[in-house]
């Protein structure tokens, strides 16, 4: 029979900044995650929820939280005025209360059907594929002409963080990767990359781009600057 074991802080008084993270997280995050985030068993985190008064949890819904369809899309960067920005052309929002409290949820069908007649506006470059379950055809096409626009010219004020860095290095160390593998790795493009590579100090360079039609050529990186 398999033991069962304890969460980590079972029978350990709550804390302000436990609940004020689980009320933050309720209806964005789901109990597992929370569960796991707070080291607490579900079952704890469902009780606590309700004390709290924060209400019926989305998970299970056709919906999703605004910051939940941001972050599957986006990523962390520029996620408050990207989302005000589509908000003006009409993204399907709508206010999910929660007691006292409340937050802006967005089904999920009627989120694609605005999306295909807001496509020029929407930049799916990090996007990952099935990112929100089932998607209609016409995404990956999107996907694809957007990811081939950031290696051509980067996103703007696409911040780098730890972990890319950390990513990158790793890459790096491996001597197998070109600056297009890079780009496809970190979505960054090739310029972005270059130019991290110069501010991290890191010497170890990407590897030059394979033979074309098994000539070999000068070496030059995989795009152009």
């Amino acid at each position: 029979m398999r033991k069962l074991v304890d969460a980590p802080r079972k029978k350990k008084q709550w804390t302000e900044k436990e609940e004020a993270y689980l009320q933050d997280k309720w209806g964005t995050v789901s109990i597992k995650g929370l569960s796991k985030a707070l080291g607490r068993s579900e079952n704890a985190i469902i009780v606590r929820a309700q004390r709290l008064g924060c209400g019926a949890h989305l998970a299970g819904d056709t919906r999703i939280s605004l910051n939940q369809l941001m972050l599957a899309i986006y990523g962390k960067n520029m996620l408050g005025y990207t989302s005000d920005r589509l908000i003006r052309y009409g993204l399907p929002v709508k206010w999910h209360v929660v007691k006292k409290n409340r937050f802006r949820v967005i089904d999920i069908d009627a989120f694609w059907k605005w999306a295909e007649d807001n496509k020029s506006i929407l930049d799916f470059s990090r996007f990952e594929k099935y990112g929100l379950g089932a998607e209609p055809d016409w995404v990956d096409v999107k996907r694809k002409a957007d990811y081939k626009k950031l290696q051509l010219h980067g996103q703007h004020n696409a911040a780098w963080t730890k972990t890319e860095d950390d990513k990158l290095r790793y890459l790096l160390s491996k001597g197998t990767y070109t600056y297009s593998d890079l780009a496809a790795e970190l979505r960054h493009s090739e310029g972005a990359i270059k130019r991290r590579i110069l501010d991290l100090g890191i010497n170890k360079k990407p590897v030059r781009c394979p033979p074309e039609n098994g000539r070999r050529t000068r070496w030059k990186p995989c795009a152009a600057w």
